[in-house]
């Protein structure tokens, strides 16, 4: 008979001083507003294209010129603050078309077989016209993060897989990875993988399949569901510095290509009167303030209720945790589908398989146990995510009776 127990670790984190807990940006001006393409040698050009250039013959990533925008949050929301402690309610990037090269407008994320070539099997026609604008996040190397690249400094220019930034995703092992060759290369080292972009450009100056317009807006809502997304959000805004990457896979042939894609606006573009590049964001940064003493902060249950009526021992969404425990797992108390429980167990005479939601800033452990007594963890459980919200674990077993917890850890 196998059981499971179910275990989570948490706590109010401490905190010093006192600061706002809500906070609004509207248009909030880039810092950063950069193109990575080598041969753009100025670092303040009124405008960026981004491209891909697919073959290996130009020697660098297939996302060859990508836009990497970058905003000083700290003017606005409180840092070095817990990472949980970071509750966002929406975030909103915006860029300006500056010349949009008769590119279609495509709302919809094209999967990664539509990019293969004619000659390959498993290639899938597009459905749609046009390839989607997408924003992902920004990873760096040769000692450059996201407090000191800066608008004057140095993208790269070497082989594959070597720059300074780079566009930056989830897998399904839960790992970031660079995804500035997902299409693959002919190199062995690089074998195309599909994505999972923060965020598809919208836009309301054209409809999809109608081409884009110098000085049309494109927007990017990310998608706050995504735990990979919201840790990554909350982590820039813990630092004051939040970096993303406008990317597309328009391809282009030769150094300045014959087929369609967008360029972007920057701030050094003299003639336009406002940021072309914006971020709105709606936060909460909890404070420990408790003022009526039940056990749950003021500003987690403003955030959530709307009030402070709710008491630490109730269950507001009759999902089976108690409100408490739902501020202890970071899940959301009015949304009974949003809990931290394993969700199915199943089990064969050699295989246990868990799965359960997936949390933001949480890693998680696989505890075992034969006897309830005497428990032992697995060492770096090998964890498998079919989406971004979901985690399965399973292990090769032949024991006639086991005991399994999962416990979620602030990461």
């Amino acid at each position: 008979m196998k059981r499971i127990l179910l275990a989570l670790t948490g706590g109010l984190l401490a905190t010093t001083g006192a600061f706002s807990q809500s906070v609004t940006t509207n248009n909030l001006s880039a810092v950063v507003e950069r193109g990575t393409y080598h041969n753009y040698f100025s670092r303040s050009n009124s405008a960026y294209a981004i491209f891909a250039s697919f073959g290996d013959s130009s020697g660098a990533d297939s996302r060859l010129g990508q836009f990497l925008v970058g905003w000083d949050t700290a003017t606005a929301v409180p840092t070095n603050q817990p990472v949980t402690r970071y509750l966002i309610r929406a975030c909103r990037a915006t860029v300006l078309i500056n010349d949009g090269n008769q590119v279609i407008f495509d709302p919809t994320h094209d999967d990664l077989a539509t990019y293969f070539d004619t000659n390959n099997p498993a290639r899938v026609p597009d459905a749609d016209a046009g390839r989607p604008v997408e924003l992902f996040g920004v990873g760096f190397r040769n000692g450059y993060g996201t407090t000191n690249f800066l608008q004057s400094s140095a993208i790269g220019n070497g082989p594959p897989g070597t720059d300074n930034v780079y566009a930056l995703c989830w897998t399904t092992n839960g790992t970031a990875r660079d995804v500035n060759n997902n299409v693959g290369k002919t190199n062995e080292a690089f074998p195309p993988f599909e994505t999972w972009p923060f965020a598809v450009a919208q836009t309301t100056a054209a409809a999809p399949g109608e081409t884009l317009k110098p000085g049309d807006q494109l927007t990017f809502d990310l998608n706050l569901e995504d735990p990979f997304l919201l840790d990554y959000l909350r982590r820039g805004l813990q630092k004051g510095r939040l970096d993303l990457m406008v990317s597309s896979l328009h391809q282009v042939s030769g150094q300045f290509g014959s087929e369609p894609y967008p360029a972007f606006a920057t701030r050094f573009n003299e003639a336009l009167l406002d940021p072309p590049t914006t971020l709105d964001l709606e936060v909460t940064v909890v404070r420990d303030l408790d003022t009526d003493s039940d056990g749950l902060p003021d500003d987690w249950e403003q955030f959530y209720f709307t009030n402070l009526t709710n008491i630490a021992s109730a269950d507001f969404d009759n999902d089976g945790a108690s409100n408490e425990s739902e501020f202890l797992a970071d899940t959301d108390p009015t949304d009974a589908t949003s809990v931290f429980r394993i969700n199915t167990f199943q089990h064969t005479t050699t295989q246990s398989e868990l799965r359960w939601p997936n949390l933001a800033s949480r890693r998680f452990e696989v505890d075992f146990s034969d006897n309830l007594t005497i428990w032992q963890t697995v060492t770096n459980p090998g964890l498998f995510f079919p989406t971004a919200t979901q985690v399965i674990w399973s292990e090769t077993t032949n024991a006639p009776n086991r005991y399994y917890r999962v416990r979620a850890v602030v990461n």
